[in-house]
């Protein structure tokens, strides 16, 4: 791992997202990692980061110098706007990383709700659809 780098951790259904600060620690949207209580950006060590789990680095084409995006990470320290959907921490790591805001974890999640969404409602129709005593 090294400075200005995307890295993330496992946690159960969900990954966690940071950036390696170059010295043993990381900036990260604390948001839900603690708890059901929403936190702020703020500094950690990796250790407390990884909570006993491996660190992967999460390599990307396309990213600005690693000094630009420490200095974006930290420019916004104590920031305590997390919203699950629209500003986590993969939104703010992508976006210190890239310059872009998205959340793949949220998109893919959208996605299978939408699709779920669509054979639930298919299956309704088809039964709703069905000829009187004919199960669907």
């Amino acid at each position: 791992m090294a400075r200005g780098d995307h890295i993330k951790v496992r946690r159960g259904l969900y990954t966690h997202h940071g950036v390696d600060l170059g010295d043993g620690r990381v900036a990260h949207y604390s948001g839900l990692a603690n708890g059901l209580q929403a936190g702020p950006v703020e500094i950690v060590t990796r250790r407390r980061f990884a909570r006993g789990r491996t660190i992967h680095v999460v390599p990307h084409r396309v990213r600005l110098d690693p000094d630009r995006i420490v200095e974006r990470a930290l420019g916004r320290l104590g920031e305590d706007r997390y919203h699950l959907l629209i500003r986590n921490c993969e939104h703010f790591v992508l976006w210190a990383v890239t310059g872009r805001a998205e959340s793949r974890q949220v998109r893919a999640a959208v996605a299978a709700a939408g699709t779920l969404a669509l054979v639930v409602g298919g299956l309704v129709l088809k039964r709703r659809l069905a000829p009187a005593g004919v199960s669907a």
